[in-house]
């Protein structure tokens, strides 16, 4: 029996190495979208400080000339992909702030997972112990049995020849 639950043990005890490969995935995972977000916001305040900048620069374009509405449209339609330049931005940074709490609600699964892969291995652990243990003290107990049956013989034998003799 103790051979069987040592090849459990070393199952269990692989599931957890395995769950904590996982666990360390994870954690590397959330790690880089963390980054990725500080990136993402960076960028998108970098974008809100510059805005004003780049819509001058483009009406700048039509400033202080005589412009025909396809210059107008054109100036518009600047400022919409502007607009849509600094709406990606602030639409990455939402999303990537998404992606963070998804990764750390994987971590967490994963920590769970892992916690509850180590209660198990650590019964099996215990399970073992605790068949040697038993084991052992029957393996004591029959020799001690045996020493005592191999002295029990001659000593009653003697105690025979003893009673017989006198």
């Amino acid at each position: 029996m103790i051979p069987k639950l040592r090849r459990l043990l070393k199952i269990k005890d692989m599931k957890e190495q395995e769950a904590l490969r996982l666990l360390q995935a994870k954690r590397r995972a959330l790690s880089a979208v963390e980054r990725e977000l500080e990136q993402a916001v960076a960028d998108c305040a970098e974008s809100a400080r510059t805005y004003p900048e780049r819509e001058e620069a483009v009406y700048d374009q039509i400033m202080r000339r005589v412009v025909d509405q396809g210059e107008i449209d054109d100036m518009k339609g600047d400022l919409v992909k502007l607009e849509q330049a600094h709406q990606e931005f602030v639409d990455a940074v939402t999303r990537m702030r998404h992606v963070v709490e998804r990764t750390r609600n994987e971590v967490e699964a994963a920590k769970r997972s892992h916690a509850t892969t180590i209660r198990v291995r650590d019964k099996y652990i215990h399970l073992v112990a605790t068949a040697v243990a038993e084991k052992t003290a029957e393996d004591d107990a029959r020799e001690e049995n045996e020493i005592e049956e191999l002295f029990a013989k001659p000593m009653k034998k003697i105690t025979e020849a003893a009673a017989h003799g006198a």
